[in-house]
């Protein structure tokens, strides 16, 4: 699979996700403009305690593919950081999402969703019993048959 979106979020001082140029492909849209690429981190730091996704907007299709990022909770506590894959609507009201959740004020756990017409239903689930301010790779891989979420590099749900 070639690579046609990618972002590593350097950037010389805070800016807001909307004003960002990512490395490869075109820039971000946002659900709700909370969200901030923090240059002295060169990470992506949401802003309220509201579940907002942001989209890339590299024409990417319906097709197989996979989706990756280095995430983590800052708070464990009803928290989430994670990627999307195969989010066809400007409204994002359809996509796979894989996304790291707390699940106390300590532990951070592994989550699978899809979301059809806003209709959220949860998949699976992975205890990865991680610690919060930990950051861990969330991979989606996506295809025809099969859904596969791997955390650091090992399948955990599928």
């Amino acid at each position: 699979m070639a690579t046609i979106g990618q972002d590593l979020f350097t950037e010389g001082a805070n800016t807001a996700l909307a004003s960002h140029t990512p490395d490869v492909g075109a820039g971000w849209t946002e659900e709700s403009a909370q969200w901030t690429v923090v240059a002295a981190q060169d990470n992506l730091r949401h802003n309220t305690t509201f579940t907002y996704m942001a989209r890339k907007g590299d024409d990417i299709g319906d097709d197989d593919m996979d989706v990756s990022a280095s995430c983590k909770c800052a708070q464990a506590s009803n928290r989430n950081s994670g990627v999307c894959g195969r989010m066809t609507t400007a409204d994002f009201d359809n996509a796979y999402q894989a996304y790291l959740q707390g699940d106390d004020a300590t532990k951070v756990d592994l989550f699978l969703f899809s979301e059809i017409s806003g209709v959220r239903v949860q998949l699976a689930t992975y205890n990865a019993d991680l610690t919060a301010d930990t950051f861990a790779t969330v991979k989606l891989e996506i295809r025809t048959a099969a859904k596969k979420v791997y955390l650091d590099g090992v399948e955990r749900i599928s």
